[in-house]
């Protein structure tokens, strides 16, 4: 064999075994042969692919090859070196799935998409700038076009000048100069689905929760959302000298889904959302080295998103395993569910002011040894909320700390208005529930079968209402409350003097230990019936501020007169006997004030009973007057 044609042999093989036709060596009329083998390799790519099974569309080998890309297809190499450059290639380019491989890339810059994209098998690590974010994905927001006209909360549309920046089954933003919170310049604002457009009219899938008026400048922006961006087994290892940094950031994205995200040392945010749509987290887990560097968050859903729900998630030692709010808009629909908080520094769970419609059920809370005087369990400052079925422990029982805390602070710019906590289990604070209006109403609470496995050591339930405000229609039933060592009530009712709880009922509570089991203090109309068990060193204790309390008999007190003082009936008094050798006079509190309570009279001696003001209408007649009993010994009236 020539020289030429063993050249020519090897250079075949070659290109055969690579798939490379420019290495083969060929020329006019020499070896035609392997001309046209080189043509075929070189067309290689044009073979046509049939997928099996019946409806098979034909593709190309190429085409084929192409519908998955991996990280190192644009020269990611996962060696330790910066892979920035040649992933930011990879995330402009149009491959929906990249795949990571499974190798860990280093970033010297932070990683910024505007392409969707589902990432998988991959970690990112590196050292970036302070406030940095390892993995970002934005879409866009508009700009912003006046309102027509002022709408109310509730709304279902509303109109601008010019409505052709708006997409049908696209989304706006609604915004507003009107403070949602004062306190941390939080600002109306909402993000909204568009159903239809009808000339200048954008009419919406979900009503408004939030009034908007031309007058605080309300406008409504654009949005394109990013949509349907995936992160599957993903992980992000960040710097634990960098303060300020997230892992990732999700930005105007829409139907995203994030699975299995996994980071550490992400001392800011673990995963961010803001202003985004439609999200679902399953399961992950965050965690840090250290518990002295960094807020160190969770999740975080903020800035006006809507619909998320965090499922299965478990966050080490953080701050706050997921926290809702933020400081522009209103988050609201947001469910966490089956998370774990462990070693949590301050609350497991937040629900921070600039929130609605928030469910955080079915979760566990453990506190850290390193937690903060006064760290809660599961925090409630936004209406429309419910924790059902939550369980917690904490060995930090230090002033202050509650499992379960419901407040409107100095944030709130509204009532808090119908808040469930029910089935929950927490052991080891200092309060097990604390419901405190301090700077707006509460309206509509329910504190039902909440349990305290170990004792308390200061008050079970604390129902709280500041000057000038109020708690009004509540449920407390079914908790059981232990109190110990300098414990003081195991249900609290607590107004002030020109704040007051209003209208609670009480029922089938269980509380014992020391202290007193239920006491009220300038409430208005509340009631306890007889299914409760209050078997505290003092079972009841009702202060001379409280009106229209409603006692039963089994909780209430017997009262005898034996002296010339006038008697003035107080909150729990039911049953009056004058035993006394003179007139025995009673002062009734206001009728008004204590609508259908009865009041049960009787003399053992033969002395009469009187009033002591005109207030006492005979059954025969319609003056009042003072005369209650007439001076015979065992007579007895009810009034």
């Amino acid at each position: 064999m020539s020289d030429y044609t063993k050249t020519t042999n090897f250079a075949v093989k070659d290109a055969l075994a690579t798939g490379n036709a420019a290495k083969l060596v060929t020329g006019t009329g020499i070896n035609t042969e392997f001309d046209n083998i080189a043509t075929a390799i070189a067309t290689k790519a044009n073979n046509s692919f049939l997928q099996s099974g019946t409806g098979a569309v034909a593709s190309t080998l190429q085409t084929k090859g192409r519908e998955s890309a991996s990280l190192a297809d644009f020269g990611a190499l996962g060696d330790g070196s910066d892979d920035y450059a040649a992933i930011t290639l990879a995330l402009d380019s149009a491959h929906y799935e990249l795949d990571g491989q499974g190798k860990t890339y280093t970033l010297g810059t932070g990683l910024v998409s505007t392409v969707a994209h589902r990432i998988r098998n991959a970690k990112f690590t590196g050292t970036l700038a302070t406030n940095g974010v390892s993995l970002t994905f934005n879409g866009t927001q508009g700009s912003a076009v006046a309102l027509s006209g002022s709408i109310t909360a509730d709304a279902f549309s509303f109109a601008v000048g010019d409505a052709s920046t708006f997409t049908a089954g696209g989304w706006c933003f609604l915004y507003s100069t009107a403070d949602y919170s004062a306190a941390v310049t939080s600002k109306y604002g909402e993000l909204c689905r568009i159903k239809s457009i009808v000339g200048t009219t954008v009419n919406l899938y979900d009503s408004t929760m939030l009034a908007y008026a031309t007058g605080d400048s309300a406008t409504a922006s654009p949005v394109t959302m990013l949509d349907n961006v995936e992160l599957d087994n993903v992980e992000v290892i960040g710097d634990t000298g960098t303060s300020g940094q997230t892992g990732v950031l999700l930005h105007l994205c829409d139907n995203a889904v994030v699975n299995n995200l996994r980071s550490s040392d992400c001392h800011y945010i673990h995963l961010s959302l803001t202003r985004c749509g439609q999200v679902r987290v399953n399961g992950g887990r965050g965690r840090r080295t250290g518990t002295t560097n960094g807020l160190n968050y969770g999740i975080v859903a903020a800035r006006g998103c809507h619909d998320v729900v965090v499922f299965g998630y478990t966050g080490e030692d953080m701050r706050h395993v997921v926290s809702v709010g933020g400081s522009e808009g209103v988050t609201r629909s947001v469910k966490a569910t089956h998370c774990h908080a462990i070693g949590a520094l301050d609350a497991g769970f937040d629900s921070h002011a600039q929130a609605m419609w928030i469910d955080f059920s079915h979760n566990t809370v453990e506190m850290s040894t390193d937690a903060s005087t006064g760290a809660d369990g599961i925090i409630c400052q936004a209406p429309n909320f419910k924790a059902i079925g939550n369980t917690g422990r904490t060995t930090q029982a230090v002033a202050g700390a509650t499992a379960l805390y419901v407040v409107t602070d100095t944030s709130m710019a509204a009532a808090i208005d119908s808040v469930i906590i029910t089935d929950n289990t927490m052991e080891g604070w200092y309060l097990l529930g604390y419901i405190y209006a301090q700077s707006t109403n509460i309206v509509r609470i329910v504190f039902n079968n909440n349990t305290s496995p170990s004792s308390l050591t200061t008050k079970g339930l604390y129902v709280r209402a500041n000057d000038g405000l109020e708690i009004t229609s509540g449920e407390i039933a079914g908790n059981n409350i232990v109190l110990s060592g300098a414990g003081t009530e195991s249900i609290y009712l607590q107004g002030v003097t020109t704040g007051t709880i209003k209208n609670v009922g009480l029922s089938g509570n269980n509380t014992s230990g020391v202290g007193i089991g239920f006491r009220s203090f300038q409430t208005e109309g509340c009631s306890v019936d007889e299914t409760n068990t209050f078997a505290n060193t003092t079972p009841v204790s009702v202060d001379t501020a409280t009106t229209g309390l409603r006692l039963d008999r089994s909780q209430s007190d017997d009262v005898t007169i034996t002296t010339a003082s006038t008697h003035t009936i107080a909150a729990q008094d039911s049953h009056i006997t004058a035993n006394y050798a003179g007139i025995s006079t009673i002062a009734f509190p206001s009728a008004a004030l204590w609508k259908n309570r009865v009041i049960n009279v009787k003399t053992i001696q033969a002395q009469t009973v009187v009033s002591a003001a005109s207030d006492i209408l005979p059954i025969g007649d319609t003056v009042a007057g003072t005369a209650i009993l007439a001076g015979v010994d065992g007579t007895w009236c009810k009034i």
